[in-house]
């Protein structure tokens, strides 16, 4: 009866030094993971107040200012060893919409992205060609470094074809911008579509060259009143 006791008391002791190694090991791994994932996102210039580590189960909170930081951070985190699940709980900073200066700014930049080179879509149709992709994203990239501001989205065709169809289709081609920048994670509240067909010529229609730059589409920040 002795032996036995003793032989309980051995099984029981064995039994809570085991639960003990495991919770301290558990306890390593969370802490390496949490510092892991804190020395990424501090490189990356992320700042996160708190950074929760429940196994191997990552939640992100605190505040950020855009939604660019967010899904970046995010991302960060998804990407780092050991990472089975993220739940980013980051809260954008409501910003205030930019001075008329700073929109003029903003606008500038939009300029210069479709400056560049013109969106390009198929031939008499709304479809936009995946070269066009890496344009579309630097806007999606400036509308979500300011999210207060709201754009229209305008299309233009050349003067070939009938006007009817060079309407419809400047419209189209619009919509299936508003379309590509809503599925990056732009509200669709903030975008607002027009569509002029060939009644706003930048250059005459003369050339292949010149219809060419007819064929485009432009974003115009809505200025508040």
């Amino acid at each position: 009866m002795k032996k036995k006791t003793i032989w309980i008391l051995g099984s029981i002791a064995f039994i809570l030094i085991c639960l003990c190694c495991m919770f301290f090991k558990i306890q390593t791994i969370e802490e390496d993971l949490r510092n892991r994932t804190r020395n990424a996102l501090n490189e990356a210039g992320i700042k996160v107040e708190n950074l929760i580590i429940d196994g191997r189960a990552v939640t992100l909170s605190g505040i950020v200012k855009s939604e660019n930081i967010k899904q970046k951070a995010g991302n960060i985190t998804e990407n780092i060893w050991g990472v089975n699940s993220v739940s980013n709980n980051l809260i954008i900073k409501k910003s205030e919409t930019p001075t008329p200066a700073k929109q003029q700014i903003i606008q500038n930049k939009l300029d210069q992205i479709i400056g560049l080179e013109n969106i390009q879509f198929e031939t008499a149709k709304e479809i936009i060609k995946p070269i066009s992709y890496p344009i579309l994203n630097k806007v999606v990239t400036i509308l979500k470094e300011n999210p207060n501001l709201a754009i229209n989205i305008n299309g233009h065709t050349d003067s070939t074809g009938e006007p009817e169809f060079n309407n419809m289709l400047s419209k189209k081609r619009a919509e299936s911008v508003k379309n590509y920048l809503v599925s990056k994670g732009i509200s669709q509240n903030r975008l607002v579509t027009n569509g002029y067909g060939s009644s706003q010529p930048i250059v005459d229609n003369k050339t292949k060259e010149s219809r060419k730059k007819n064929r485009r589409v432009e974003f115009k920040i809505i200025k508040e009143n």
